[in-house]
Parts: C-alpha cells; structure tokens; sequence
C-alpha cells in the first residue's frame, strides 16, 4: 500500500558519476541539529529507494532541476507496514573543483623516490565550508582551512584548487578533507 502512495512523491533521477541509469526515489529533508565532526552544513538531504535498486556511496545523480547530489550510504529501513526501503544521505555538489597529485619520480644518483611535478587536474564534484577560523595562540595569527566533501578518492597531499589537503578520510562511500 505505501510503495503505491509513495510513487506519486517519487521524483526521477540520473546518475551521473560511478555509475549510469535513471531511478525515481523520495526525498527528505535532514534535521541539522547536533551530530558529528563530519557533519556538514552544506545542503542536505534522505534520499528512500526501493531495495533492489543498484544505488550506492560515492555516485553523483541528478535532479529534474539540475541539482547535483553526492550519495552517501545511510541505513536499510522499513516503514510501519513492514515495507523495506534503503536511505541515503545527499550531499549537495555545489561546485566542480580541480583535483592535483604530486607525482613521484626516481632521484637518478640515489635512486630513491621524491616528489616530482604536480600531475594533470581532474575535475570532481565537491562541496567547500569554511572550519571556524583557527588562530595560533602564540602568535595570534589567523590560520584559516576550509573543508571538503567529495564523491572522489583524495589523499593527504592532494592539491584541491590550489589547496593542499591535510586531512583526508571516507565516510559512507565519500571522501572528506581538510583543505589549508
């Protein structure tokens, strides 16, 4: 009975990185209160599917309206009836960054690797927040970072508009990073 109700809240949706094809799912909006360091305020969403549906962390998708979503991996649920679903939390891409690696090359005299030249960009889904603005005690001097929500593999090192990443972890099939 639910899944029949629920259809006409349906919206459709294309994936459109890791992964190809076309679904309807239902959204919800996602209470900001309280939570953990990898909660962002960047927008964001529950997405409910069907549970057969191929759907997993790290993909990107689409709405009609052109917004993009980083999916996140979220828990398997039922509703009151019994009817199973699969939620997963939606982080809104807000901009396509530029990823950078430093490649590494072999020293010709003492053959051990070093950091060579920064390779080619590659262009990833991201959303950017500023942290709360750091200051060293001492020296009272500002040390702003910023942090980072991608959908991309990242390292310590990477270089993210210019940025260095300081920081970098997976969570629910996407990656987070402290940019400085």
């Amino acid at each position: 009975m639910l899944s029949k109700t629920r259809t006409k809240f349906d919206i459709p949706f294309t994936v459109i990185d890791n992964g190809s094809g076309t679904f309807h799912g239902a959204l919800e909006d996602l209470a900001l209160s309280g939570g953990s360091t990898l909660e962002w305020v960047a927008p964001r969403r529950i997405l409910k599917v069907p549970v057969d549906l191929p759907l997993k962390g790290g993909m990107v998708i689409e709405s009609p309206q052109g917004i993009k979503y980083m999916v996140a991996f979220y828990s398997p649920s039922e509703t009151s009836q019994g009817e199973p679903f699969r939620a997963f939390k939606l982080y809104q891409a807000t901009v396509i960054a530029t990823l950078s690696r430093r490649t590494t090359v072999i020293d010709p005299r003492t053959q051990l690797k070093r950091e060579g030249p920064v390779g080619p960009g590659k262009e990833i889904y991201a959303s950017f927040e500023p942290l709360q603005e750091a200051f060293d005690r001492e020296l009272r001097i500002p040390n702003e970072k910023t942090r980072l929500v991608t959908n991309e593999h990242i390292k310590d090192g990477d270089i993210i508009n210019g940025e260095t990443v300081i920081e970098a972890h997976e969570f629910l099939g996407l990656w987070g990073a402290v940019l400085g």
